[in-house]
């Protein structure tokens, strides 16, 4: 499955972000500190613009920040309560906002794509329904994908053998 969230960064809800946060740090100078990021606003000419979601634009603390919500997003979601009910093997690949995950089994990736939408929609997340979906990417398939710039091709299993 390939997918793609909308506006990632744009929709990063603030105060889930903080809660998120708060699980692992208790420091209240390091919670104030993210808390002004957040806040600090973008300069739109001569305006000055204050985002109620997302994490500042072109900010050096956006990726982590972005990571940290993603993490409880998705990843530890997956690990936790998906794949344990994968009837099959499956594997996520995830770089910031982007992922791919593996299925062996068909019916469980259509069985995760049911349920992902659900899931983003607790952390006000949206798929991008034009570029997100399922590829056939079996052997002797044609299906690809682009992962982080790469167009992905599947590729028969070699078999070498020494004689």
């Amino acid at each position: 499955m390939d997918a793609d969230i909308e506006g990632f960064f744009d929709h990063i809800d603030h105060g889930l972000l903080q809660e998120l946060i708060r699980r692992r740090i208790n420091d209240r100078g390091i919670l104030r500190l993210i808390g002004r990021w957040l806040k600090a606003g973008i300069l739109d000419g001569e305006s000055l613009v204050r985002a109620e979601a997302g994490t500042p634009q072109g900010g050096v603390i956006s990726p982590l920040l972005a990571n940290i919500y993603f993490h409880y997003a998705l990843d530890e979601w997956y690990a936790e309560e998906v794949r344990p009910r994968m009837r099959g093997r499956s594997s996520l690949v995830r770089y910031g906002d982007d992922f791919v995950v593996g299925f062996e089994l068909e019916s469980d990736a259509r069985r995760f794509l049911e349920v992902l939408g659900k899931r983003l929609g607790r952390f006000k997340l949206k798929l991008h329904p034009e570029k997100t979906r399922l590829i056939d990417f079996g052997r002797g398939q044609g299906g690809t994908f682009a992962f982080l710039g790469f167009c992905h091709y599947p590729f028969p299993r070699i078999v070498a053998s020494w004689v």
